[in-house]
């Protein structure tokens, strides 16, 4: 019933999806112009550890889309200058658009009219809270993986991935509680937890979903691998990630009002 809620509410309000679809292609068009079209159709599947605005890198283990550093495995050294460039630009331009995405997840959950101003108001105003903190979870991500790997060997991977996994769960409602509440970063991490454990039951049924659907759309973009794949996948991983947050917001805003 959420989850048809929130699909419901996601269709009356469809331009949202259009955020994560522009920038994917932008994406996707520096990542053709500068390294191509690369690798084939595989087994594999790419657990999702992201929240926030989506986009289809985060279910790709192969490096297509310019928006992640992973995309530099196709440089060597002296070639990977201008697409650090890029890379970095568009890194930004998605802690800008993160503020934008969230606020109007918000803004539909409370049944509030979306508005292009108010993207960029909220892109502008956590800005700098999103390059900090993404700042610190990926060197959080290199610093537990390397001391696991170094203390523990190919099991510490393993293990780095398990802690991440279980540290997303714990903190799935992070990015939004730093904008729906405005907090310090001394508060964000409280608050974030408890509005966790205050509906455990409806969030964890959605994070299942969350992951179950992730997995396959991620199972299946490898098998299918193809350009024909890889600009369906952008439509539609947009749409069912978005509907999907948009009942993460739908529970935060009831677990705050019963607060």
């Amino acid at each position: 019933m959420l989850l048809k809620h929130a699909f419901g509410q996601l269709n009356k309000n469809w331009i949202i999806i259009l955020y994560p679809i522009v920038l994917d292609i932008i994406a996707l068009s520096a990542g053709w112009g500068l390294g191509g079209f690369n690798g084939q159709p595989m087994w594999s599947m790419k657990w999702l550890l992201e929240m926030g605005i989506p986009s289809l890198s985060e279910l790709s283990n192969l490096p297509l889309l310019a928006n992640t550093m992973d995309y530099l495995k196709l440089f060597d050294q002296e070639g990977s200058i201008v697409a650090v460039v890029v890379i970095l630009l568009l890194l930004l331009v998605l802690c800008f658009a993160q503020g934008g995405y969230i606020s109007g997840l918000y803004a539909i959950a409370s049944d509030q009219k979306l508005n292009f101003h108010q993207f960029l108001h909220n892109g502008k105003t956590f800005f700098s809270r999103f390059v900090l903190y993404n700042i610190m979870v990926y060197l959080l991500k290199i610093g537990v993986t390397l001391a696991l790997a170094a203390l523990l060997g190919s099991a510490g991977l393993f293990i780095s991935l398990v802690v991440f996994i279980v540290l997303r769960i714990v903190f799935i409602y992070l990015e939004f509680t730093m904008v729906v509440d405005r907090l310090s970063w001394d508060q964000v991490l409280g608050h974030s937890r408890t509005y966790f454990k205050s509906s455990f039951s409806q969030t964890g049924t959605v994070i299942l979903i969350m992951y179950v659907s992730s997995g396959l759309l991620s199972l299946l973009l490898h098998r299918l691998w193809s350009w024909e794949a890889v600009i369906v996948g952008v439509f539609v991983y947009a749409y069912v990630m978005t509907g999907i947050q948009l009942a993460f917001m739908i529970i935060l805003c009831q677990t705050k009002s019963r607060a």
